[in-house]
């Protein structure tokens, strides 16, 4: 595959209450223009204030450590978006984990914006010349993969 482009998931590290504002600032913004009656706009106020409480509540009650992973999983939802809207598209895909992300963290600046990468996913094109996509796929039978009961 020829890699076009790399897009790195991240996530704020530490998270912050200022940054669940922000949040709620963007959800603010995003929604000024809904057609909705003044009730209902008082309604939809009041749970982004709850919401904000809910997550300030939740996020600071968690160990800095486990907030960090929760996030981190929280990107596999936009990477598996990202992956099926590349499928329909006919854009090839594949996920990276493992890679030493402290140094691309510093290599990308991220660390200074206290930002660090979850995983990354190289997007592009497959090279007519790639023998490998022709090979058979090796994957474990659904038997040995699923259990039911």
């Amino acid at each position: 595959m020829i890699a076009h482009t790399c897009l790195f998931f991240v996530v704020i590290s530490p998270v912050k209450p200022e940054h669940v504002d922000e949040f709620i600032d963007l959800m603010k913004e995003a929604r000024t223009h809904d057609k909705e009656g003044m009730k209902q706009k008082l309604k939809s106020t009041a749970k982004m204030k709850a919401y904000s409480v809910i997550a300030k509540t939740d996020l600071g009650s968690r160990d800095p450590k486990d907030a960090e992973e929760w996030m981190k999983r929280q990107c596999y939802i936009a990477l598996g978006n990202l992956m099926a809207t590349c499928a329909e598209m006919r854009i090839d895909s594949c996920p990276f984990e493992g890679f030493k992300s402290k140094e691309y963290d510093r290599i990308l600046g991220l660390t200074d914006r206290n930002l660090t990468s979850a995983v990354l996913c190289p997007v592009g094109y497959r090279s007519p010349d790639d023998d490998h996509q022709h090979r058979t796929k090796v994957r474990k039978p659904k038997e040995r993969l699923f259990e039911e009961k």
